[in-house]
């Protein structure tokens, strides 16, 4: 699983040859993200890094990494750990270089998350991603006066 959170959140279920099984808007503003690619299912059967470039591309043209506070995270979730940092660290050379060419100023965030129940429960109650309910979670450990609905509602700009 591979999730792309600015405010919009796109979340990617992948098989082990990296091809996309689903992409499932997570918000509002994720559909309008995905609105040109048939709400995500024109992404099914692509291979991950195409479609990643597509809806960063969207991401891009509709305003939501123009800043230089802006910020995209990348999750990625597998129980093989190893393949999820490499895949963490090609996701974000990946969406540096988008980023790059279209002159964003954007920060690229990422993490790797652990197969968790009550984290997707959270996540789905809120509808948001696993990872950005895990960066959520994170703030609380921080702050513990913070509360995830709340939270949740932010921006990974502003979670940043």
């Amino acid at each position: 699983m591979v999730s792309l959170d600015v405010n919009p959140s796109v979340e990617l279920t992948v098989n082990q040859g990296e091809k996309v099984l689903s992409c499932t808007p997570l918000n509002e503003e994720a559909k309008e993200i995905l609105a040109d690619m048939g709400a995500g299912a024109d992404l099914k059967g692509a291979k991950l890094d195409v479609a990643v470039n597509a809806i960063v591309g969207s991401l891009v043209r509709n305003g939501y990494l123009n800043s230089i506070s802006s910020a995209i995270m990348i999750s990625v979730e597998d129980r093989d750990q190893s393949r999820a940092h490499r895949l963490q660290q090609d996701l974000s050379a990946a969406v540096d270089g988008i980023l790059r060419d279209s002159a964003s100023q954007a920060s690229v965030l990422t993490q790797t998350v652990t197969q968790d129940t009550s984290l997707e429960k959270q996540a789905k109650d809120h509808h948001i991603s696993t990872g950005k309910a895990a960066l959520v979670n994170q703030a609380i450990a921080l702050n513990g006066g913070l509360k995830f609905a709340e939270l949740a509602e932010l921006s990974v700009e502003e979670l940043k």
